[in-house]
């Protein structure tokens, strides 16, 4: 169940999450427990970088979502090493070998 709230102030009522993002815990002003993929920082829920579902701080990553590992307090797609990647090269130049031994 959402936790609701009225407040004079902002004039009307609300959820947690419609005035500070993030916040699982806590009242319009001040959270105390934020969800997966935020961290709490001086009463308010910062979002964790991309693809991370638990930070200490909004760079500093220390658990991914499925796929993705932790490499240098980021998350990076597990395998995932782009176009320059050595398996990728492996790959190529095992093709090209076998083209060459098939023309010779």
């Amino acid at each position: 169940m959402t936790d609701k709230w009225f407040s004079a102030t902002v004039v009307g009522c609300g959820t947690l999450e419609s005035v500070n993002a993030g916040c699982a815990k806590g009242d319009h002003a001040v959270c105390l427990e934020c969800s997966a993929g935020f961290v709490l920082a001086s009463g308010k829920c910062v979002t964790c970088s991309d693809n991370c579902t638990t930070c200490t701080d909004a760079t500093t990553c220390t658990a991914c979502d499925t796929g993705y590992e932790v490499k240098s307090k980021a998350c990076s797609k597990v395998g995932g090493g782009g176009s320059g990647s050595n398996s990728s090269v492996l790959f190529v130049s095992s093709l090209v070998l076998a083209i060459v031994a098939l023309l010779f």
